[in-house]
């Protein structure tokens, strides 16, 4: 009798065949001269949309071994810079007007351009990117006019009386131009190494070329001049046992010296950071004019006036260091703590500068050092709630203004499968997407910092509840951190572009390949064999055509052959060498008998040309389909009319089975869905008494303070409940 299940599969083999969808479209383009010249041997060049950048426009090319499915470029918009390489992208190379682009920013610049518009052309995106309770945050805007806290910090709210507006908003737009988390590691990292390479040489310069060798991120490698324009003349030399640093304005403890040498390199990165955060706003202001995303006459002062500040240290801030160790150079002739220093630092840049952005850069600094304060402790002090709390207000103000405009730009008409990327579209969605991000972490650092700075009451409520009021703030200031890091990682400074970076240079430097002298082996195919239906043992050929597009002749007795890649030879030798040879431009046609094996199934035997055992162009293949003998004389149409009334009866047959296994898993489901059940009521338990014990110390605080005060208990107890189910659910799984 025949085999009811070969005849299904051979059916589903046909059926399959001709379902199958066509391939995406890949931008196969050829590339221009002065590209293909940068190819290896082995290697073939693809591209992805066109950017178009004002008058620009600008072409990617990735430089690949092996296959790569990548018409869209989502290769620049993975998260793990090694992806490249895993990928088999060797290189890539950036084209303006067919010319090769070697301007190191300017690369960087087309990457982050072509990883946005990935995002914004082709993945699904949220409407909110770093959420916030809303109803929280309108109680805590009232939280300053609660009589309490007016009357306890009366000297603040006096100052606030003569503070215009538009000046409010310089604050929060300092912090969101201060980086505060994982995009400052770098430096950080880069600190240390140098701090320590000095301590061991006492030599300036062969420390900062110590460092900078052990440097991963490329933006590093250009410290060097900044750093020497600060530290030139620093020598080390011993008196009386003890060691000092010569600064070319005196002389301070060798110590003090490394200390101010580490708060100086983490203040010149972040004026590199901060400079790149002013230029998203340079390019949000530019993009948006119209509508709820367009900037007030208040915001958009302010945005200048940081703006300006910014552009001023950059320009001097070798200066602040220098003026810093020469009118500290008394004081730090005695070796000073790490934190105490780093607390002078602070005092200095606040008489100096105040809390514009020199003083928040110098506070950046020391934020590594003082891990006990935030930027906000150091510059308003430990108990400054009105400042902190108008911080947040005015964050929150300008967050809603650029959500506005990522979500205009999202709602756009865009292509699914564009021809090419609006590169200004994709700058405008990047600066509208990071300056989200940085003010919702400002928000959640300025409302923590400011209920921390009522220490008072937090230290009542934490009697009571147990350190709850506390850990809610930290898990506040740990959500600030995680959504500057996320956007960081995102569109800000993905490391996946610095490695792409470094491979477009490196391809760069090497040059391209000197010519006919360099051996190129490629092939193109140009003909495979169609699937194939043999019965066991049975015999056939499979043929292909392929032509030499090296600059090589493919010599008989020179190490070229077509070699079987995957083990399925099918009775044919797994090396077919040559028969003549075959120069550039011309056409080999490989014959290989086969023989199916004994064994019925499904065969895919697998070819690809190559030197010397070196596999090199496209892989080559065919579909062979063993069926059992007995099959004879084998029409698609025949059969699905031959086996219809056996197929019906086949699935009668199953039907059975599959009942008895349908049968199991209900019962599997339904355990699962009770267990789902019971959990849920356990969760609504727990809120219901949350809900309680919340309503219970609100009605205390408002019996005690008044209904101003409930505003920090809802935003705190919120924060805390949400810490609390995270940490159940890491203790006992979470089933939801």
């Amino acid at each position: 009798m025949r085999t009811i299940g070969w005849r299904i599969f051979l059916v589903l083999f046909y059926l399959s065949i001709l379902l199958i969808p066509p391939a995406p479209r890949v931008f196969a383009q050829e590339p221009p001269t002065n590209v293909a010249s940068y190819a290896r041997p082995g290697e073939t060049v693809q591209t992805i949309p066109s950017i178009v950048y004002g008058s620009d426009v600008y072409h990617v090319y990735f430089f690949v071994t092996g296959s790569l499915d990548d018409p869209y470029g989502e290769s620049l918009y993975l998260d793990d810079p090694d992806s490249l390489q895993q990928r088999g992208i060797t290189a890539l190379l950036v084209t303006c007007s067919d010319e090769l682009v070697t301007d190191e920013e300017t690369i960087r610049k087309v990457y982050l351009l072509a990883r946005t518009a990935y995002k914004l052309y082709r993945t699904p995106l949220p409407d909110e990117i770093v959420p916030i309770n809303e109803s929280l945050i309108e109680q805590i805007e009232g939280l300053r006019r609660n009589p309490i806290f007016a009357a306890a910090f009366i000297e603040q709210n006096i100052k606030a009386l003569f503070t215009m507006r538009r000046e409010e908003y310089t604050e929060p737009l300092r912090g969101v131009l201060t980086a505060q988390a994982g995009v400052t590691d770098p430096g950080n990292e880069f600190a240390d190494d140098l701090v320590n390479a000095l301590e061991s040489s006492g030599n300036i310069e062969d420390a900062i070329n110590y460092a900078i060798s052990l440097a991963n991120v490329r933006k590093m490698w250009q410290f060097p001049k900044e750093i020497r324009e600060a530290f030139n003349g620093w020598q080390r030399y011993t008196e009386q046992g003890r060691s000092y640093i010569d600064t070319g304005q005196g002389r301070i403890e060798f110590a003090n010296g490394l200390e101010v040498l580490g708060l100086g390199v983490r203040m010149i990165w972040h004026t590199d950071l901060q400079q790149d955060r002013s230029e998203w706003l340079s390019a949000y202001v530019q993009n948006f004019h119209r509508g709820e995303a367009a900037l007030d006459g208040n915001q958009a002062w302010a945005v200048a006036v940081v703006q300006a500040e910014t552009e001023d240290d950059r320009r001097r801030r070798g200066d602040m260091i220098r003026d810093f160790v020469r009118d500290q150079t008394v004081d730090m002739i005695t070796e000073w703590p790490a934190e105490e220093l780093a607390k002078q630092w602070v005092k200095y840049a606040w008489k100096e500068w105040g809390t514009r952005n020199t003083g928040y850069l110098a506070a950046g600094a020391a934020y590594h050092v003082l891990l006990g304060f935030t930027i906000a402790n150091l510059l308003y002090g430990m108990d400054d709630i009105y400042n902190n709390f108008t911080t947040a207000d005015r964050a929150d103000e300008l967050r809603r203004r650029f959500r506005a405009g990522r979500l205009q730009l999202q709602t756009a008409d865009l292509p699914n499968e564009p021809l090419s990327y609006d590169g200004e579209l994709a700058e405008a969605y990047r600066a509208a997407y990071l300056l989200e991000a940085l003010s919702a972490a400002q928000v959640f650092r300025s409302y923590a910092d400011g209920v921390g700075a009522s220490r008072l009451i937090i230290g009542l409520a934490d009697l009571l509840s147990g350190r709850g009021w506390s850990e809610a703030i930290e898990s506040a200031r740990k959500m600030a951190d995680e959504a500057e890091q996320e956007a960081e990682n995102e569109l800000g400074h993905p490391p996946l572009i610095d490695r792409a970076v470094r491979l477009t240079l490196e391809r760069l430097e090497i040059g391209p390949s000197p010519g006919e002298d360099v051996p190129l082996n490629d092939c193109a195919v140009l003909s495979s064999p169609a699937p194939l239906i043999l019965h066991p043992s049975q015999s056939d050929v499979i043929a292909f055509d392929v032509q030499n597009t090296g600059n090589v002749a493919w010599a008989p007795h020179q190490g070229y052959a077509l070699i079987n890649i995957n083990d399925e030879s099918l009775g044919a030798s797994p090396t077919q060498t040559l028969t003549s040879e075959v120069p550039p431009g011309r056409i080999a046609r490989w014959v290989i008998p086969i023989a199916a094996p004994l064994q019925a199934g499904l065969k895919w035997t697998e070819w690809q040309m190559a030197h010397n055992g070196e596999p090199f162009g496209p892989v080559m293949s065919c579909l062979v389909m063993v069926v059992p003998e007995g099959e004879v004389n084998i029409n698609p149409g025949t059969l699905l009319e031959e086996w219809f009334n056996e197929l019906i009866q086949q699935i009668s047959d199953e039907f059975n089975e599959l009942w008895v296994d349908l049968q199991q898993r209900f019962e599997e489901w339904l355990q699962g869905e009770l267990e789902r059940l019971e959990h849920e009521i356990e969760q609504w338990l727990q809120q219901e008494l949350e809900r309680l014990w919340r309503e219970f110390w609100e009605e205390l605080l408002r019996q005690c303070c008044g209904t101003s005060a409930l505003a920090p208990a809802t935003l705190l107890l919120g924060v805390w409940g949400i810490n609390h189910r995270r940490r159940r659910r890491a203790k006992h799984g979470d089933r939801d």
